[in-house]
């Protein structure tokens, strides 16, 4: 069995909601934070190898193919995959989760990884 985790970034960091409404908005209960948010992130029920830190949609990473990615999900085929960033143009998708070798960052607090690798492909 999963776990089903979510989380939101709230423009300074990524905190977990306390309910998600049918309609996939995220909801707090403190007045400290917005009352909700459509920018949901899902765990996807992997772990990196190494770190063993938990794997989200959004992540920036590296895979084994020296391949920088987002990790997406992917609605035609019910499963999360990561997206090739120097070939989105072609809609290159991995579906083995497996072959992240490295966690980057994401790209709501690194945004400037997705500009950095789009300007070494030049």
């Amino acid at each position: 069995m999963r776990e089903i985790k979510f989380r939101v970034f709230n423009d300074e960091e990524m905190i977990s909601p306390d309910y998600i409404d049918r309609d996939g908005y995220a909801h707090w209960k403190e007045n400290s934070i917005p009352s909700h948010s459509n920018e949901l992130m899902q765990y996807t029920g992997k772990k990196y190898k190494i770190t063993c830190r938990l794997i989200w949609e959004s992540d920036i990473v590296r895979t084994k193919y020296q391949k920088m990615a987002i990790v997406i999900w992917d609605n035609e085929a019910s499963a999360y995959a990561t997206l090739t960033i120097d070939d989105v143009v072609n809609d290159e998708k991995l579906y083995c989760l497996d072959d992240i070798e490295e966690r980057l960052g994401n790209i709501h607090e690194n945004p400037e990884l997705l500009k950095k690798e789009n300007k070494n492909e030049l």
